[in-house]
């Protein structure tokens, strides 16, 4: 009977491949688009303090970074805005140390606006990304 059964098999056939290709690892499609968000906001709010196209970004900060600092909150922003620029850049040349930065960026941000009064939804907002630059800061682990 075992004879029976063989003659009866189709001979084997190679599978057709697919018209598109395989998924690509779903850990690293959300590395690049965690990547792709983390090195394009910083970059464009950074650039965006030096022209106040989007917000007045002066009216962000707490008035205690003046009284501490003796320093404007226009200088402050302007400060503020090359390590933002830097920080995405930093995200775009090396992931692990940029993510990193980011997170702290992100935190330093969410204090500064739970300390400002009427921003506690832009500190909640804040740490929302502080929590995606930590993710990201997982992910490019191994990158």
């Amino acid at each position: 009977m075992n004879s029976a059964l063989r003659s009866r098999r189709t001979p084997w056939v190679e599978p057709v491949r697919p018209a598109f290709p395989k998924r690509k690892d779903p850990l690293f499609t959300a590395f690049r688009i965690l990547q792709v968000i983390f090195v394009g906001l910083p970059i464009i709010s950074g650039l965006d303090k030096f022209f106040h196209l989007t917000t007045n970004w002066d009216n962000y900060l707490t008035p205690l970074i003046p009284q501490l600092t003796h320093i404007g909150a226009h200088e402050a922003m302007i400060l503020m805005a090359p390590f933002e620029i830097a920080v995405g850049l930093m995200v775009a040349l090396k992931p692990r140390i940029g993510s990193a930065a980011a997170a702290l960026l992100f935190l330093f941000i969410s204090l500064n606006c739970v300390l400002s009064p009427g921003y506690l939804h832009l500190a909640l907002l804040n740490l929302s990304l502080f929590g995606s630059a930590i993710v990201l800061c997982f992910l490019s682990w191994d990158r």
